[in-house]
């Protein structure tokens, strides 16, 4: 305890407590920064996904989260067919990279990648299916704009 004069008074300061009531607050806001940006980095594949049309299933069981840069990633296992891989398969394949988000520090960059070349064309409303969707992926990150360190590349 220390005794601190203030304007001709004296007042008594534990220093210890102080700092671990700081320490707990500190820890608090952490872990809250924690899980915001994983809530933000699923909120906004959730909303890629939404615009993405869907065909075959490729293009949206392509997308990838990932810590340790962008992961270009094409889903060849699924057939270029009408309704190869149902839609909510399609989406659950993508949503379940969020678990590389499990080793995530604050201060991290969230990479959300494509490696489809089409996704590009029907960004850009150049693509035969884009009729619609053009612009999807710009319209979910402007959702998001500097709520988080994201990375969107396709």
């Amino acid at each position: 305890m220390v005794w601190v004069a203030l304007m001709g008074d004296f007042f008594d300061i534990d220093f210890a407590k102080f700092e671990r009531e700081l320490d707990a607050e500190v820890n608090q806001h952490y872990a809250e920064s924690l899980l915001f940006s994983k809530e933000i980095a699923a909120q906004l594949l959730a909303d890629i996904l939404r615009g993405n049309p869907y065909w075959s299933g490729r293009s949206k069981a392509s997308w990838v989260v990932s810590l340790h840069g962008p992961v270009h990633y094409i889903a060849d296992d699924v057939a270029k067919k009408p309704g190869a891989l149902p839609e909510s398969e399609a989406d659950a394949r993508a949503m379940a990279t969020l678990a590389s988000l499990d080793s995530f520090k604050v201060g991290d960059t969230i990479h959300i990648t494509q490696g489809n070349i089409y996704i590009a064309l029907i960004e850009d409303g150049v693509h035969g299916v884009a009729s619609g969707h053009a612009g999807f992926i710009a319209a979910a990150v402007n959702r998001y704009q500097g709520r988080g360190n994201f990375t969107i590349t396709y």
